[in-house]
């Protein structure tokens, strides 16, 4: 229409009105006109569409006939109260029922108002939230499942704040610390820390806050007042001001079978030597006494020479077993020149007088290992050899020793009988029940594994790796 133009009467009404509907029906959340007895009166094009249904068969329907059977207290509690005048054009959040049976959540406002024929109407808006109650739904299912997992999980998981106060705990944790939920959400870390200082918690929560995660171990005091050892592994979350979230691993049994290994070999090192110092002594004397009786005796005492000279032989085979013994104890190599020293002596000792080729491939040359690891190393790689000598018939042996700055790996190869059923769990091969589990403890003292494997075609691998970061006291 041109600026200016005469208009008919009645036109610019009628043009309003238009524009009124227009807007009415292409508005992207549903109207609803209902009169006094709820039923509809008009529809917009949205409503109709929420219901899955053309407009005509919208209106002259009471509103409840599409309210879903389960929403219907919900529908009638708002409209009651929107009657008595408590909630004028307040919401609610119901579903509707659409001709295909499917539900749809709706934000339900209403309103009343007074018709032209001064009729009292009600106006309801329907805003269709359905993605986004769906979207809500399956987060807190995912939500849901991660609890689940969070409370079943065996190890201890904590969530603290930048300052040090818990935030979330789950069964595992009270557990380990011997508090319920609602004692530890009251406390902070310094209250089960054993270890750290409140000024060294937090230089190391900067620490963690700036490289994003840190592991390493320590000790919590529990409720009891007894101390644990802990392997905490712990992520920082940039969420809500910064949150720690930690796995604690309990550690106390490994340390404590740890310790008791270290003692051993200490206890074996100072027996090897007590057995070196001492018995060798005595067997050093006993021989000479014995020359000096052999000089000394006459030439016509052929008997007595003889058996001073079945004496003699008698002390130099103590002599070579008592040696044998100490290297058992506490191989001598091992402790002047180190590991690699100490597996090529056991390779060169003990493989080749029995006809059996070895090789040793340390090309990668460890740096010094702490004494744990090497002990460990070592008994576990002269197990695996007895084993060859007992029971493989093998012609080859190759050992290989990888180390890196982290852990230490040792492959022990052999072509012999193998593993019959691939059953490194009972009497097979050269490797029976009782050998593999005294070493599978020895490796996992010190976190360590160990892998018995057939080979192909022929043949057994055993496999070590050790840790080089603590696995021990």
């Amino acid at each position: 229409m041109i600026s200016g133009e005469p208009q008919e009467p009645g036109e610019e009404g009628a043009q309003s009105e238009g524009h009124y509907f227009e807007l009415f029906d292409l508005a992207p959340v549903g109207y609803l006109i209902l009169d006094e007895k709820r039923l509809i009166l008009e529809a917009n094009l949205t409503a109709a569409a929420l219901l899955g249904l053309e407009r005509s068969e919208v209106v002259g329907q009471p509103l409840t006939r599409f309210v879903f059977r389960g929403d219907q207290d919900i529908y009638y509690l708002h409209h009651k109260q929107l009657s008595d005048g408590a909630l004028p054009a307040e919401a609610c959040e119901l579903r509707l029922q659409r001709r295909d049976g499917a539900l749809c959540w709706v934000l339900m406002r209403s309103a009343l108002a007074e018709g032209s024929d001064g009729t009292q109407t009600c106006r309801v808006t329907l805003d269709d939230m359905t993605g986004r109650k769906q979207a809500d739904q399956t987060r807190a299912g995912r939500e849901q499942r991660l609890q689940m997992i969070l409370q079943t999980a065996p190890d201890g998981l904590n969530m603290v704040d930048l300052q040090g106060r818990f935030v979330d705990v789950n069964d595992a944790f009270c557990a380990m610390t011997g508090y319920d939920r609602d004692e530890l959400l009251r406390m902070e870390v310094q209250d089960v820390d054993a270890v750290e200082t409140e000024q060294e918690f937090a230089a190391h929560t900067t620490r963690i806050a700036s490289r994003g995660a840190d592991r390493f171990e320590t000790r919590i005091r529990r409720r009891d007042g007894r101390v644990i050892d802990v392997e905490m592994s712990v992520k920082y979350l940039d969420v809500d001001g910064g949150r720690l979230f930690a796995v604690c691993h309990d550690i106390t049994e490994r340390k404590q079978l740890s310790t008791l290994m270290t003692a051993r070999a200490e206890e074996r090192r100072n027996l090897a030597r007590e057995v070196h110092d001492t018995l060798g002594q005595l067997l050093t004397g006993l021989s000479l006494y014995l020359k000096l009786a052999q000089q000394s005796c006459p030439d016509d005492l052929a008997a007595t020479t003889d058996h001073l000279n079945q004496a003699s032989a008698l002390v130099g085979e103590t002599f070579e077993q008592a040696h044998r013994l100490v290297a058992d104890l506490r191989p001598p190599v091992l402790d002047g020149l180190g590991l690699i020293p100490a597996l090529r002596d056991e390779l060169e000792h003990r493989l080749r007088p029995v006809g059996v080729v070895a090789t040793l491939d340390a090309s990668a040359h460890p740096a010094p290992l702490p004494p744990e690891v090497a002990t460990a190393a070592f008994r576990i790689a002269q197990e695996a050899i007895t084993n060859v000598i007992r029971h493989a018939n093998a012609r080859h042996v190759d050992v290989t020793v990888q180390p890196t700055a982290t852990s230490l790996t040792i492959t022990i190869d052999d072509d012999g009988v193998g593993l019959p059923d691939e059953r490194p769990d009972r009497l097979v091969g050269g490797y029976n029940a009782l050998g593999i589990l005294g070493m599978q403890e020895r490796a996992g003292a010190l976190r360590g594994s160990l892998e018995v494997t057939p080979r192909h075609p022929r043949g057994t691998r055993v496999r070590l790796s050790l840790p080089l970061d603590g696995g021990a006291v």
